[in-house]
């Protein structure tokens, strides 16, 4: 589409996530997938439909920005240690787990 023209690239989607449940969204620069997350998210609004979200859900996503935070060379465990200091460790390794970093992969 020409730059002053929004292109559609999703219409009339429905779906629902589980508890627990993770997507990951691939594809080429531009295609849109840091619109659809911030949708999801509610940083942006649709521009049509709604999006519906238990009041207790809790989104959590890696944004393209966020690898310029990460240093080469440091585990998961040391990455959230500088970023969360005062969590106790196992607070940290229970969190990795849930983003399969369990066990030994933390370090």
């Amino acid at each position: 589409a020409a730059p002053s023209q929004q292109a559609v690239i999703l219409h009339r989607v429905d779906f629902g996530l589980e508890a627990g449940d993770r997507i990951g969204l691939l594809g080429p620069n531009g295609a849109g997938k840091s619109t659809l997350v911030k949708t999801l998210v509610s940083d942006l609004a649709p521009l049509t439909g709604e999006r519906i979200a238990h009041p207790d859900v809790r989104i959590g996503y890696f944004a393209q920005h966020t690898v310029e935070s990460l240093h080469e060379g440091q585990s998961p465990i040391d990455h959230f240690r500088t970023l969360a200091p005062q969590a106790s460790i196992q607070s940290i390794r229970d969190f990795l787990g849930k983003w399969n970093f369990p066990g030994d992969r933390a370090f």
